[in-house]
């Protein structure tokens, strides 16, 4: 009898095991469906959405939820509404908008994006009065922020935007900030700019291919976690003498 109850049980556990198996691997299933169908536009691997180089005009909203990367280089998005990329994709680590007609950058734009580190802004036609000073200040544990290519230039002053946004990122994680040919004007590298990052971990600076010609005096006492200084293709020559900050001017 014990036997018998004993070869019951096994069956019972057996086919409790396999009806399991079947409901983990339709679960499985039907979550890569979800994700193939919700990334027929763009690209998914894993945590990444590459969108890029799509001819996209707007943001894509059926994307899966928990993606960390999310690739829209080269496209044609005019506008990112205040919140929706942290209302839409709050798990974003990496976010790429390089090259896209993206004109106004507000204090909102990148709110909720608290788990954002990378951000690429590069080659799009903000005006100088539609980049806000905090626009960065939402980028709770951000790394890094690399900006390649002009904004519009129309005005000749869309570099003084860029500067001005620092504001938003004293205190804040920044580790590394990259400003490559944002400008076709002469400059000075200003204090009043730099004064934010007095109290950042910021390591790593690259202005270079900008057309500086000098600097304020004190220059590193605003960033005192400075490692390295990339002020090549300028036009500044010069040291700075009693700092262990590695400096490239070629």
């Amino acid at each position: 009898m014990i036997s018998y109850q004993l070869m019951i049980a096994c069956l019972l556990i057996s086919l409790l095991v396999h009806v399991y198996g079947n409901l983990i691997s339709a679960s499985r299933n039907a979550l890569e469906s979800k994700h193939k169908s919700s990334c027929q536009v763009c690209d998914c691997v894993g945590l990444t959405a590459d969108c890029s180089s799509r001819n996209i005009a707007s943001l894509p909203q059926e994307l899966p939820r928990d993606i960390t990367v999310l690739r829209l280089y080269n496209n044609c998005i005019t506008h990112l509404p205040d919140g929706l990329l942290g209302q839409l994709y709050q798990n974003l680590e990496v976010l790429d908008i390089d090259l896209n007609k993206i004109a106004i950058f507000g204090n909102h734009t990148f709110t909720g994006l608290v788990n954002l580190q990378y951000l690429m802004i590069g080659k799009n036609p903000f005006k100088p009065e539609s980049f806000h000073k905090l626009v960065y200040k939402p980028l709770e544990n951000i790394r890094t922020i690399q900006v390649n290519g002009l904004g519009d230039e129309s005005k000749l002053d869309s570099r003084i935007a860029l500067f001005d946004a620092f504001e938003g990122l004293q205190n804040s994680t920044i580790e590394a900030i990259i400003y490559k040919q944002i400008t076709l004007m002469p400059f000075v590298l200003e204090n009043k700019h730099l004064r934010y990052f007095k109290h950042c971990h910021l390591k790593k600076m690259v202005l270079a291919e900008n057309g500086i010609f000098a600097t304020e005096p004190g220059f590193s006492h605003n960033m005192p976690q400075l490692e390295m200084i990339d002020l090549s293709s300028n036009i500044l020559r010069g040291r700075f003498p009693g700092t262990n900050i590695f400096l490239t001017f070629i």
